[in-house]
């Protein structure tokens, strides 16, 4: 559970005191929109904004912001509507409108009217679409509703009449304001002027937002269930959480934080004569295992060349370099030589040496003379074996050679 969610119990969301409803109808190939933002203030319900026929979402934002919920009401060309008798299975009726048609592709809605119920389907990508849109420009939408059925909301507050014009389509209500039905408008050209809503003066081309808007601030049932408006609702519910609770928190954390930075410069002052401390006490153990690395190193080479001992290196040496013949040029002679390449030693590792060995580097002309050479050392007395490691061309009459002579044990 985050630390939102412990405190949602202190706030309520359920009823917004401000909503806007937004009618989203089709206009020269794309879409337009009517939008109204309603606010409740006490008992009564006002329009707080409100923009006219915006052509593109964006246009949106200056009158809704990202701190305002969004209602849909979608009267774009590709919603199918339908008038179909009343059914004991209510899941029949999408069959009955689109027969043969899977339900999964869809969304669909169904409204009650004196004869049964009137039906709008869409295709699940249209609407799917149409709230990345709104998503991609920080405007949260959680409520949508397909064609002009929100009006039997505010029906009551309308000037007395049976016949309500939305978009495309008349909406019949009886006298007790419910919905009789709808029929598809003519060809006629739209005049429009304003209406009265309870006692405010509308431009009758809002009333579509009105009612939606109405619909959502009261909070009533009919919505769509749609996936991505459940996480939009989620999303927008942890938002508005974060903005009330947020400054208290804030304070909060700045009180704590004030005590914390006088017990911080307290211990600071403490921390840092330790850190003196101990950065001194490193420093003697640094230099303390560097001596003992540098001791066992030299332990070690003074183990492999036996300077204990009467030593024989520079016997082997001079004997090794009174044997080349010409032809032979030694490059370099390393007796007990590193173990590996020293790019392979982890940092501060200790070296590892050869013991008993002559690495020897070094070209020659041809390989008659180098083989005669190897069979030469191989009989010094003080030789166990010669290993013979590699012979590469480095040119048309030069070749490289690499070998190792293994000390004889004298101990044994």
């Amino acid at each position: 559970m985050s630390i939102l969610d412990k405190f949602s119990h202190l706030f309520s969301f359920s009823k917004p005191k401000k909503l806007a409803g937004v009618d989203v109808f089709s206009a020269e190939g794309s879409y337009a929109f009517h939008a109204i933002v309603l606010e409740k203030r006490k008992d009564e319900v006002l329009v707080q904004s409100k923009i006219l026929h915006a052509n593109e979402i964006k246009d949106l934002y200056g009158i809704i912001g990202d701190d305002v919920e969004i209602h849909l009401s979608v009267n774009i060309r590709g919603v199918l509507y339908k008038q179909l008798p009343a059914q004991q299975d209510e899941s029949r009726l999408f069959q009955m409108a689109l027969p043969n048609a899977d339900t999964a592709d869809f969304y669909w809605r169904k409204e009650p009217i004196q004869t049964g119920f009137a039906v709008s389907i869409v295709r699940k990508n249209i609407i799917d679409e149409l709230l990345e849109q709104f998503r991609q420009v920080n405007l949260w939408v959680t409520g949508i509703s397909l064609g002009p059925f929100n009006i039997r909301h505010i029906y009551p507050f309308l000037p007395q009449g049976t016949t309500v014009a939305v978009h495309d389509f008349y909406l019949n209500f009886d006298s007790d304001g419910s919905l009789i039905g709808f029929i598809k408008k003519s060809n006629e050209q739209n005049l429009f002027s304003d209406t009265k809503i309870g006692d405010e003066y509308i431009d009758e081309r809002f009333i579509s937002a009105y009612a939606t808007a109405f619909k959502g601030i009261l909070d009533k049932p009919g919505g769509m269930d749609i996936p991505a408006l459940k996480v939009n609702a989620e999303a927008f519910f942890h938002k508005m959480l974060l903005k009330k609770v947020g400054l208290k928190i804030l304070i909060g954390l700045l009180a704590v934080l004030l005590v914390n930075s006088v017990l911080y410069y307290h211990i600071k002052h403490k921390d840092e004569m330790a850190k003196i401390l101990l950065s001194k006490k490193l420093a003697e153990l640094a230099i303390l295992d560097s001596l003992e690395k540098e001791y066992k190193e030299q332990e070690d080479l003074i183990r492999l060349t036996q300077v204990n001992k009467p030593t024989k290196s520079s016997f082997f040496a001079d004997q090794i370099a009174a044997s080349i013949p010409s032809g032979i040029k030694l490059l370099t002679m390393e007796i007990f030589p590193l173990k590996g390449n020293k790019t392979d030693y982890e940092p501060g590792a200790v070296f590892q040496y050869e013991a008993n060995t002559i690495l020897l580097k070094g070209q020659c002309e041809n390989s008659l003379k180098y083989n005669e050479w190897l069979k030469y050392l191989e009989k010094f007395s003080w030789s166990s074996r010669v290993e013979h490691l590699t012979y590469k061309e480095v040119g048309t009459s030069q070749k490289e050679f690499e070998l190792k002579i293994i000390i004889a044990d004298s101990s044994k």
